[in-house]
């Protein structure tokens, strides 16, 4: 599914450009978009995503395009409803797994232990960083989730499932 690629892990999700780093971070696209497209749409809605997107970059039907985009939607009693848009709830996840992956070695004789750099200046990004990211998505998703609800006519087959808060303490 192009749409999340290496070349999109940029600004606040930047990843290494080197080609070691676009082949590593190649399987987590390929594993974790479909998973958490399914967790925010369900299995119907997100499997007609992932056909209406085909080998573009965004989806075409405009039901699935008012979802895709980012919007800022006002409740009911003071509520805000911000979505960043789902590439970006898709980029926060898979950031968070690919960046807490990274801190941990596997060894399978000495078993894990934390990432270690030699001969150079380690410029990790901050915990607290890494988790926002996390975060952010899953305040996308419940926007998502907010819009689909009040809209439920126009969204039949969603059957989309909760994310929780992450914490780094």
């Amino acid at each position: 599914m192009p749409a999340l690629q290496v070349s999109d892990f940029v600004g606040k999700w930047q990843v290494a450009t080197d080609q070691p780093t676009k082949l590593a971070l190649q399987p987590y696209i390929d594993k974790y978009v479909p998973f958490y497209l399914a967790k925010l749409l369900g299995a119907t809605l997100s499997d007609d995503l992932i056909t209406d997107i085909g080998g573009g970059s965004a989806p075409t039907d405009p039901i699935l395009v008012l979802i895709w985009q980012p919007f800022q939607k006002d409740g009911d009693c003071g509520e805000l409803h911000i979505s960043e848009g789902i590439k970006a709830y898709l980029l926060g996840l898979v950031y968070w797994h690919w960046m807490t992956d990274k801190r941990v070695n596997v060894n399978p004789v000495s078993g894990t232990s934390s990432a270690k750099t030699e001969n150079t200046v380690n410029r990790h990004v901050p915990e607290p960083q890494i988790y926002s990211r996390w975060n952010e998505s899953v305040e996308t998703l419940k926007a998502i989730h907010w819009f689909i609800c009040k809209n439920s006519g126009d969204y039949p087959d969603f059957n989309g499932q909760d994310l929780l808060y992450n914490s780094y303490l």
